[in-house]
Parts: C-alpha cells; sequence; structure tokens
C-alpha cells in the first residue's frame, strides 16, 4: 500500500525540508496520530505555517530575511496543495472530515505569511528596514483577517510610520549658475549659498562678488553642504519608499482582497475606502498614493464592478 500513500510522505518531508525548525514539532505529532488522512494533513501543515509566522519573531540582522523568504518560497506549494486536498476530501466526505472553519483558519494563516512574504521582499530588503521596525510595523498581523477597512488602515498607517520626513526636490537643488541639479554641493561662506562645486570654483577665479547677491566677497572660502547631501538621500529613500508602498499596495488590494475574484471579500467598510481611494481621497492621512496609476484605478474599478 505505500504507493497509496508516498505521495503524501513525500510532501511531507518537502515540508520538513523547507522549514527545518518544525521537523521535530511534526515529527512528534505524525507518532501521536492514530491516523493517516486529510486531519493528519492539515495539522502538519499547520504545524509548518505555524513555525514560519513564528519565526518572524526571530530575525535579528537583515541577512535574515532572506533565510525566511527561502523557507517560505520553498513550503508554500506544498502547502497550498496540501490545503487543497483537504478541502476536496473535505467536501466529497459531506464536511464529515475536517471542518470549514479549521480549514478558513489555515487558509487565513497562509494568507498572513504572503503578507510577511511581500512586505519583506518589497519593503523590508529594498529599503533595508532593520528587523525592530518590520516587527512593529507587521504588527497589522494582529488584526486577524486582513480583508477589513481595519486593517486596510492599519496597512497605511503601517507606511506612515515607515515614512522619512517629506522633503520635495525642487529649485533648492538647483544651483544658481548652472540651473542644473547639484551633485558635489558646497557653500559660499561669504553669501551662504549653496552651489556646483566645479561651478563655483570656476567662477571664483574672475570674479569678486557673490553670483546671487552681487556683493563683494568678503571670502573665497567654500565649504561642504552635508545637509544638502543628507537631504538628498532623504528625498531618494522617499521616493523608494514611495515606489515599495505602491507595489506592496498592488499586492495586498489585488492579490489579497480579490483574491479568487473577491469572493471572501465581504467588509462593506473596505469596499468604500477602495471607493475612496478611487476618488483620490486620502485615508488615514495616507502618505502614499494608494492607488497611483490609471492602470491601477482601472484594475480597482474592474474588479469592483464585477463583484
Amino acid at each position: 500500500l505505500f504507493w497509496k500513500c508516498e505521495p503524501i510522505v513525500v510532501a511531507y518531508i518537502a515540508l520538513v525540508d523547507a522549514v527545518p525548525p518544525s521537523k521535530q514539532a511534526i515529527l512528534d505529532h505524525i507518532k501521536k496520530a492514530s491516523r493517516a488522512g486529510p486531519e493528519l494533513d492539515v495539522a502538519v501543515v499547520t504545524l509548518a505555517l505555524d513555525t514560519l509566522l513564528n519565526l518572524r519573531h526571530e530575525w535579528k540582522e537583515i541577512s535574515d530575511y532572506a533565510v525566511w523568504i527561502r523557507m517560505f518560497k520553498a513550503a508554500e506549494p506544498t502547502a497550498s496543495a496540501m490545503l487543497a486536498a483537504a478541502n476536496k476530501a473535505s467536501k466529497a466526505e459531506g464536511g464529515k472530515g475536517t471542518d470549514a472553519k479549521t480549514l478558513d483558519a489555515i487558509e487565513k494563516r497562509l494568507e498572513q505569511l504572503e503578507f510577511v512574504f511581500s512586505f519583506t521582499r518589497d519593503v523590508s530588503i529594498p529599503l533595508r528596514v532593520t528587523p525592530d521596525k518590520a516587527q512593529g510595523t507587521l504588527r497589522v498581523l494582529d488584526q486577524g483577517d486582513l480583508r477589513t477597512s481595519k486593517a486596510f488602515r492599519a496597512v497605511i498607517s503601517m507606511f506612515s510610520q515607515l515614512r522619512f520626513k517629506l522633503i520635495e526636490a525642487g529649485d533648492d537643488f538647483k544651483c544658481p549658475l548652472s540651473l542644473e541639479e547639484i551633485k558635489d554641493p558646497v557653500i559660499l561662506k561669504a553669501d551662504g549659498r549653496t552651489y556646483e562645486r566645479k561651478r563655483i570654483e570656476e567662477y571664483l577665479k574672475d570674479h569678486d562678488v557673490s553670483p546671487v547677491t552681487l556683493e563683494k566677497l568678503t571670502t573665497k572660502e567654500l565649504v561642504a553642504d552635508t545637509r544638502m547631501q543628507d537631504r538628498r538621500k532623504a528625498v531618494a529613500t522617499e521616493q523608494e519608499l514611495k515606489n515599495a508602498a505602491l507595489r506592496f499596495m498592488e499586492f495586498y488590494i489585488f492579490e489579497l482582497c480579490f483574491k479568487n475574484g473577491g469572493a471572501h471579500l465581504k467588509n462593506k467598510k473596505l469596499l468604500n475606502d477602495f471607493l475612496v481611494a478611487l476618488n483620490g481621497g486620502r485615508i488615514e492621512r495616507a502618505s502614499i498614493d494608494i492607488v497611483s496609476s490609471h492602470a491601477a484605478r482601472v484594475c480597482l474599478l474592474t474588479a469592483l464592478y464585477d463583484l
């Protein structure tokens, strides 16, 4: 009879290999099980998923993200296949197998893991968000069901907490001499203005007045403008954060909330939030455009219409 149970044994081994820290708990549970079948399969999947969820609390270094991501990517296909098989078996038995509530709870665990995976891949790693900050922002998982207005607003607040102070790039970053973006900023001490180093050095060879105030210079000393350098870095980080947030919001809205055509999307307040976002409204004083592109707006409107 080994050929009958071979596929599930292979699946168990695949889960243990994908999430090594779950090995002992899974083996102990199998030893105590009275029989094999869908209920045992669901229990094994639950142990693997719970281990993955708990492992995020052990992140210490940014390098730990990659290890966790590898485990999730290796475990997810097997876990999803085993849950689908258990669901099918339960329906075939007329609901006498694993009950729907248990399967639904495990599906939510898997969605939480997908949430952590996407946040880690699209936000934490590109922006080098430290584990302590990542843990703080991932408290949104404590909301339980992620397809609610409360969870959606928590996601938006999550990015507000990560957001650096917004600095608008404008004329402050242009050299008064070249009218081009400053790459090597220096301050002319005599007038307190910031210039591109090369351009102001060339100017000072033949001039004794400020190029901005036209007043006679008391000194031609130049000092590096470290504040502008810091501001330029902040602007770059701000844009990276916005890009990461938009990628993540696309996952949250289209891959999570409207998964399976929005079959599990029941929260009316969340639907209203989506309509507000479509209309350009701000939710929770969001610092990002939740659906910024025309294509995203069309996709969201279509998804809402199809409900």
